[in-house]
């Protein structure tokens, strides 16, 4: 018989329906063991087969990742560099702001003077531009007006040429010609005449005492005095060749081409003889009671190796001995040589 101790407890005894429970769930956990160790084998399997592609893209990925680094560094230090960069400009900044301060201050007066500049420049631009489009309609306008009165208009201008040519010729207060166009015609004559081996004559006339005659009666009478002196000595003078001029102050010449000395000799006093014939008084003449003229004539033949002055400096010097001589007479200059001539006083013509 046994010992009751020896028999198990009742109550230690497992409950048959908890364990049928337990050894399912332990099956159950067998199972899924087993699909774990197919699905690893799978795995395995596959990645034996697939290893060298697995290991080749790790490889392209690590040399990518490599590549990526290096260029990362490369940017990291450019970017310390271009810090260092800033970090210095900012220093000299700091360090040069006014000088900085006033150069940009210097560069925005000489900005603000270009634009002036620039603003006056085109101010004066516009006002050229409507310049030229006035004078574009100023000369549209006379355009039309030649292309309407072309003949017409020709004509006028072609008399006012002529005329304005002829008062730059002529003197103002005697109406004879100026010293210019006397000088003008001496060289034409000169030329001229020396071509041809002709006499060229000039007689030089000279109002006596007229200072005095100006100071007694005044400036107003001494021009009047001036006009009928040249009047009288171009009523003498007709021949359409000959030139009278007013050579300066109270001083006139006589250019007569082709004339010989004794042509000229005549010239010269029948021009005495007419201002005298005038009879225009004169209170303070050291002559007589009227105005009177003193002569000088010269004549040659021109020559390309003389100059014409030559002739003016005889005929000046047989007026100055006329002057010397009294007043109121001729003295010719007698040709010797184109260096030399003898002064003489003129024929008395009767």
């Amino acid at each position: 018989m046994r010992d009751p101790q020896s028999l198990p407890d009742p109550k230690a005894i497992p409950d048959p329906t908890k364990l049928i429970a337990e050894n399912a769930q332990l099956r159950q956990q067998v199972a899924a063991l087993e699909q774990s160790n197919r699905d690893l084998q799978i795995a395995l399997e596959t990645t034996a087969i697939h290893g060298d592609c697995i290991e080749n893209e790790l490889q392209s990925t690590l040399s990518l990742y490599r590549r990526q680094q290096r260029r990362l560094q490369t940017v990291l230090r450019q970017v310390a560099q271009q810090k260092r960069d800033l970090e210095w400009v900012l220093q000299t900044t700091i360090e040069h702001s006014t000088v900085i301060e006033n150069e940009l201050f210097t560069a925005n007066e000489r900005l603000v003077l270009e634009a002036d500049r620039q603003r006056n420049a085109g101010q004066k631009l516009q006002v050229l531009l409507e310049t030229i489009t006035r004078e574009r309609e100023d000369l549209e306008h006379v355009l039309r007006l030649i292309i309407e009165h072309g003949d017409a208009m020709i004509e006028q201008l072609y008399t006012q040429a002529t005329e304005a040519g002829a008062r730059a010729s002529v003197d103002a207060l005697t109406s004879v010609a100026n010293r210019r166009r006397f000088d003008e015609y001496l060289a034409e004559q000169w030329q001229t005449r020396g071509n041809r081996s002709e006499s060229l004559a000039l007689v030089m006339v000279d109002v006596d005492s007229f200072k005095p005659y100006n100071d007694v009666l005044g400036h107003v009478a001494g021009d009047v005095c001036l006009q009928q002196v040249a009047l009288t000595i171009a009523q003498v003078a007709r021949s359409s060749s000959d030139l009278v001029a007013r050579y300066g102050g109270e001083e006139f010449a006589v250019l007569l081409p082709r004339a010989t000395l004794q042509q000229a000799e005549l010239v010269g006093t029948r021009i005495r003889q007419a201002v005298l014939d005038q009879g225009l008084p004169h209170p303070r003449s050291v002559v007589g009671p009227c105005v009177t003229v003193s002569v000088g004539v010269a004549a040659l033949v021109p020559a390309s190796h003389v100059n014409p002055l030559v002739l003016i400096d005889w005929a000046d010097q047989a007026l100055y001995a006329a002057k010397q001589q009294g007043r109121d007479r001729v003295v010719v200059a007698d040709e010797g040589t184109t260096a030399t001539f003898t002064l003489r006083p003129a024929i008395n013509f009767g």
